[in-house]
């Protein structure tokens, strides 16, 4: 996702990498990048949650952490079937 708003190729990211000081991501960029996270994982991110979030690993760890949420959810749209 980050590769393709920031222009970034996906072999020159690492875990470590900063969002703000490697990959040049600001706030308004980070809203943008939660965006197609959830777009592509179907899972919510918060604008708190992605603005706290300092790394490419913090941001994996968080998508597989609502991926996570979600599926041990109840699905509330079952009900209504």
């Amino acid at each position: 996702a980050a590769s393709d708003v920031y222009r970034v190729q996906p072999q020159d990211i690492l875990p470590s990498d900063g969002l703000s000081g490697d990959l040049g991501i600001d706030s308004f960029a980070r809203l943008e990048l939660a965006g197609r996270l959830e777009e592509l994982f179907a899972c919510h991110i918060s604008d708190e949650a992605i603005n706290d979030i300092q790394t490419v690993e913090e941001v994996l760890s968080l998508v597989k952490a609502q991926k996570t949420r979600g599926m041990a959810a109840p699905n509330e749209s079952n009900g209504d079937k």
